[in-house]
């Protein structure tokens, strides 16, 4: 096969990984509820998250009891959160110790599933939607449920 066959089919495929990235990207900011946020590990360990607030704030969703994040522009890492309950209730700390999401940005705690704690930054405005479903957390403190069935016997 002819080299500039080869280097038009190259760049053909790394065009159309580009854009099939930029549809996803696209589609995950146009659903319901997409708040910036940044996010860091508190204790436990989750493949791709650090303990310092780092890199550049991302997007988020609640799909139930999910946190979806989509943490970078074009070929960011997307985290999916399972989340048992919240830790404590949403919070404001300074913007100076987080950056980029405006002045007094919401933080709230989240216990995952497999028992690690991580901790969810995002701009005040923005303070009922990182409580996604445990929304008893950003309306009154303390620790937030989901609405659950009780269990059947």
């Amino acid at each position: 096969m002819p080299t500039y066959l080869m280097l038009i089919l190259l760049v053909g495929t790394w065009a159309l990984f580009v854009l099939r990235s930029w549809r996803s990207r696209r589609r995950f900011l146009e659903e319901r509820d997409v708040f910036r946020c940044r996010i860091r590990l508190v204790s436990g360990q989750v493949a791709g998250l650090a303990t310092t607030w780092r890199g550049r704030p991302g997007w988020a969703r609640w799909e139930h009891e999910i946190l979806l994040v989509r943490a970078h522009r074009l070929f960011g890492k997307n985290h999916i959160l399972p989340v048992q309950t919240v830790v404590g209730s949403v919070s404001t700390t300074s913007s100076a110790a987080i950056g980029s999401l405006g002045d007094n940005p919401a933080v709230v705690q989240l216990l995952l599933d497999l028992g690690d704690v991580v901790e969810v930054a995002a701009p005040a405005s923005a303070r009922e939607l990182v409580a996604g479903p445990f929304v008893v957390a950003a309306l009154r403190g303390g620790w937030g449920t989901p609405n659950r069935h009780p269990p059947t016997r």
